[in-house]
Order: structure tokens, then C-alpha cells, then sequence
């Protein structure tokens, strides 16, 4: 769909559900960690500074299509506990 006369042809249509799957060998998203080289896991918490991942499509004009944030247990207990100190 990269080039605009085939594009033209598709659309999204808000009224149907579509699913989306994305597969990347190197992240675990069940314990928000990132695995490279020799098995070492990289924390994406302190990586990412509390944000969470987020998959997303965007048009050349750089119009979003979607953006699905991806929220781990850890972002939202670590947020509350940055927001106990800040009290």
C-alpha cells in the first residue's frame, strides 16, 4: 500500500474490527523487557523513562492511522509510587 494509486483503493472502516498482531522475538512484553545480544534483558521501565510502547500507522503526511500504547503492571506501579514521593 506504499504507493498512493493502490492506496486509494482501501479504506478503514470504523464500523468493523480488525485485528492486529505483532510478533518481535527480542521483547518481552509479559515482564517489559527487551532481550539482546547473549541473553542479556534490558529493563524497558528505566529505557523508556516510565513511558509506555506504543505500535503505531502513519500516512507520509505523517497523519495517524493508530497508535496502540502498550501498558505493562510495572509503568503503572511505578508512576503511583513516583507520585507518593512527589507528596
Amino acid at each position: 500500500l506504499s504507493n498512493p494509486k493502490t492506496a486509494r483503493k482501501y479504506d478503514v472502516d470504523p464500523g468493523k474490527v480488525y485485528t492486529f498482531e505483532c510478533y518481535d522475538h527480542t521483547m518481552d512484553f509479559a515482564n517489559y523487557k527487551q532481550v539482546v545480544m547473549l541473553g542479556h534483558k534490558i529493563d524497558m521501565l528505566q529505557t523508556l523513562n516510565g513511558q509506555s510502547l506504543a505500535l503505531g500507522m502513519y500516512k507520509r503526511d505523517s497523519t495517524n492511522v493508530f497508535k496502540f500504547p502498550i501498558w505493562n503492571e510495572g509503568l503503572v506501579v511505578a508512576a503511583a509510587e513516583e507520585e507518593n514521593t512527589k507528596k
